[in-house]
């Protein structure tokens, strides 16, 4: 049996989601100092959308892509890979995530949430998407066998796609019951190469595979249910914000376990 670690997994993107309740406006003064105070550069990319009150910004963080966004009731951090199509070790053209980059996005995850205009949450959601290459699809089956005991899944299989949610009672909040939603599969990552064709009156785009590859796939929603009434303050949504990457990594590390 191959030895099971986090360290065998790869990051393509990592995720926080916070819900709150509708605040006056008096209430979000200092939200559009959040990427300056946290990252402590200007984003490369701005945008805003007056219809629905819906605002991102994006830059280079750590080796990926750093997106926040928002909207009312919900703030999004995202952390992705980005496009690295040079790099002979990316997967599908992705630079994937380094564990550095995710423990840099988690300080400043708990540096946000330390802030005097961080506001009071009604639900919390942490989100990450793990690839672990290997080198044929039956490889991938035989590997996601490791992590998933109660599946009868056999080499020569076809199209797998197992998906399951495991609440369990929260340690730092004990009223409070997290989702372990986990959905595992083994995918194929291509690089694609684009020529064009003057050939014809218009360029039709061509094109050609040059590179693939398998991996495993763990996609992890692990979050606060959505009935739980009390709100989370400053300190009890970074008790909790660790308590939600904890149970991400156990899965990563022992895969569908009670």
């Amino acid at each position: 049996m191959t030895e099971l670690s986090y360290k065998n997994w790869q990051v393509e993107l990592t995720r926080i989601t916070a819900f709150y309740s509708q605040l006056p406006p008096e209430k979000t003064k200092g939200w559009d100092t959040w990427w300056s105070d946290l990252v402590g550069v200007p984003p490369e990319n701005s945008l805003f959308r007056q219809r629905d009150s819906f605002s991102q910004l994006e830059g280079p963080f750590n080796g990926g892509v750093l997106i926040l966004a928002l909207q009312p009731g919900r703030i999004d951090w995202h952390l992705t890979a980005k496009q690295a199509e040079e790099e002979p070790d990316s997967l599908g053209g992705l630079s994937l995530l380094k564990p550095e980059a995710i423990a840099k996005f988690q300080d400043l995850i708990s540096r946000w949430m330390q802030l005097e205009s961080y506001p009071p949450l009604i639900r919390l959601a942490l989100g990450q998407v793990l690839l672990q290459p290997v080198e044929t699809r039956e490889a991938g089956y035989l590997q996601l066998r490791n992590y998933l005991p109660s599946v009868d899944l056999k080499p020569e299989s076809t199209d797998f796609l197992y998906q399951i949610n495991r609440p369990r009672q929260s340690t730092a909040v004990p009223s409070l019951r997290i989702n372990r939603l986990c959905k595992w599969s083994v995918i194929r990552a291509s690089k694609i190469s684009f020529t064009l064709s003057a050939a014809q009156t218009e360029p039709t785009p061509l094109s050609r595979l040059v590179d693939s590859q398998q991996a495993c796939r763990v996609e992890l929603d692990i979050n606060t249910v959505p009935e739980h009434q009390s709100k989370f303050d400053s300190a009890t949504s970074i008790s909790v914000f660790d308590e939600l990457a904890l149970l991400a990594k156990e899965i990563a590390e022992k895969g569908d376990v009670a």
